[in-house]
């Protein structure tokens, strides 16, 4: 049996079991499994578990960088816009800031 092959019966096995016991975390998961003959580990039953069903492969859940930024009531304060407009003009343009921050990101 192929490797990819066993994985994907594993996760599916953790699927159909949430079906029926949602509630369960993913200790009880691998307990219950173990109990009906099939080994799971911990990690893959909470990555089952909880992974999201809208989220695209590779993403991580990461957050624009501008959305980081916000202060406690979801405004940009004027600090970060002050120092945003700076930027910009320290490279010429609000493209070439786009640009940098996107780099800067890869390598956060």
């Amino acid at each position: 049996m192929a490797r990819g092959t066993r994985g994907a019966n594993k996760s599916q096995a953790i699927r159909d079991y949430l079906a029926t016991n949602p509630d369960s975390g993913p200790k009880q998961i691998v307990e219950d499994l173990r109990k009906q003959g099939t080994k799971v580990s911990l990690a893959l039953a909470s990555a089952v578990k909880y992974k999201s069903p809208n989220k695209k492969p590779g993403k991580r859940g990461r957050r624009p960088a501008a959305a980081t930024a916000h202060n406690g009531n979801g405004h940009l304060a004027l600090e970060h816009l002050l120092a945003a407009k700076k930027l910009v003009e320290q490279l010429g343009s609000v493209s070439a800031a786009k640009q940098a921050v996107d780099a800067l990101a890869k390598l956060s």
